[in-house]
Parts: C-alpha cells; sequence; structure tokens
C-alpha cells in the first residue's frame, strides 16, 4: 500500500476528476484513474505485479486470451499487444465502461472485444453485487461487502463457444471473486475438448467457495486435474492466491 502521504495526494486530485496515469514496469500504458481504489488497481498493479509480468512472458502472438473479470483492465491492456486477441468480460456496466476507456487511451480497440457479460454455469440473468468503480470487486453472489445489486447477462463459456459468437480461447485468465467453480462448470465442454486452452490463470477466493457451494480450494484444483490441467505454479496473495495451469495430454 502506498503511503498517507500519497494517499491524501491522489485523493485531491481525484476530486478535480478522474485523470491519466502512465505506467511503464511492464511496458508503457495509460489508465484513467478516478479514486484511489483505481489507482492501486492500475498504477499499483492490484498487488499483482509478478503474476501479470510470468503471463506476458508466456502468452504467444497468435494466442486468443479470454480475460474473464477483467475489472478497468490491467490485465489486457499489458496482454493486448501481445496476442492476436483479447477478449474481456466485464459485466458490471461502469466498471466496463472504464475499461473501454482504457483500451481507446491505449490505442487498443483493434485487438481488444469487451464483452459486458457474466461467465456462470447458466444461461440468462443474474443479480451482480457491486459498489462502482471505488468499491470492492462485483460478484454474482451476495458477499455482504457491495452496496446494491444489477441484473446483468450470464453465459456459459460453452454456449459462447459453440454458437460461434466469440473465438475460442487458447489462453483464459480469471478473477470472478468466488465464482470460479461456477466459471469452470460453464465451460465444462470446451476445456475437455481437442481444443482446450493450453493456459489457465485462475484467482481462487477461498473465502468466497462456500457462497457458491464450493467447499474449498481443493475442489477447484481437483475440477482442473479432471479436465486434464496441471498446476506448474502457485501463489499466495493475502487471503486469495493464484493458479497457473497447464493443459497436458489424458494418460
Amino acid at each position: 500500500m502506498f503511503g498517507l502521504r500519497t494517499y491524501w495526494l491522489t485523493t485531491l486530485r481525484y476530486a478535480l476528476g478522474p485523470r491519466v496515469f502512465r505506467t511503464t514496469a511492464l511496458g508503457d500504458h495509460r489508465f484513467v484513474v478516478g479514486s484511489h481504489v483505481e489507482f492501486f488497481r492500475t498504477v499499483r498493479f492490484g498487488g499483482e505485479l509478478e503474476p501479470l509480468a510470468a503471463l506476458m512472458f508466456l502468452v504467444r502472438p497468435d494466442d486468443v486470451v479470454w480475460d474473464v473479470g477483467a475489472s478497468v483492465g490491467l490485465y489486457t491492456v499489458h496482454l493486448a499487444p501481445l496476442v492476436r486477441r483479447v477478449i474481456a468480460f466485464e459485466p458490471d456496466p461502469a466498471t466496463a465502461a472504464r475499461l473501454r476507456e482504457n483500451v481507446e487511451l491505449n490505442g487498443l480497440t483493434g485487438t481488444t472485444d469487451i464483452v459486458a457479460v457474466a461467465l456462470g454455469d447458466h444461461d440468462g440473468e443474474v443479480e451482480l453485487s457491486t459498489s462502482g468503480l471505488s468499491g470492492n470487486a462485483p460478484a454474482i453472489s451476495n458477499l455482504g461487502r457491495h452496496q446494491g445489486t444489477t441484473m446483468v447477462p450470464v453465459s456459459r463459456a460453452d454456449t459462447l463457444v459453440s454458437t460461434g459468437r466469440i473465438a475460442a480461447p487458447t489462453v483464459i485468465k480469471m478473477d470472478v471473486e468466488g465464482a470460479e467453480g461456477l466459471v469452470l462448470k460453464g465451460a465444462a465442454d470446451l476445456l475437455r475438448s481437442s481444443s482446450a486452452p493450453r493456459l489457465l490463470f485462475v484467482e481462487v477466493h477461498p473465502q468466497f467457495l462456500p457462497r457458491y457451494g464450493d467447499v474449498d480450494a481443493s475442489r477447484i484444483q481437483a475440477d482442473l486435474r479432471a479436465m486434464n490441467y496441471l498446476v506448474i505454479a502457485s501463489r499466495r496473495r493475502e487471503e486469495q492466491f493464484h493458479l497457473l495451469a497447464a493443459r497436458h495430454a489424458a494418460p
């Protein structure tokens, strides 16, 4: 976290309206920032500098990356210049609008699609808990930490791919506030198919998993193994941890 002096300086700036900040740690990128929450998620890399750098190293120029739970675009903006296409899923209206601003600001509209849909285990609508841009990340469950709700479209990944609505991914990055199991369930056909993505990068939220029916994080890892994914790296981040899983041939 940044210090008290920086906090107050940036807060005074945001009081005058959103500003553009530049980051250069992993390339030259710019983000529109309107609160200290957005500042942390972009300029301070949301505490995810190392995993983001690892994913940037692993992607290939011909990859199609699904950024599931794209938020304001930290991963999308950094990955889009390196791959064929990024498809960024962000169902929260205010967050998706800022995501679009950041994509346009970095000249990435030609290689990025923004899809205002939540991924889950069914097709239809779902109630999204949200506090907007300056609050906790939105979630498709009542986690007891949001100020309001809104109805948003929800879809299974398998539906999107099988109908041809969206290009199939070769890499999936997922940060969905405890709904990891639901997203994996809705992508089961894809992940078991011969055209399954070669890499999955999953942020697991053990404290929220019970809200979605998953008892603990071991269930997520068991699901990955059942779909022939091998966890090749794991990293703890406060209450969450990141899993990097690679597709391997069935025995």
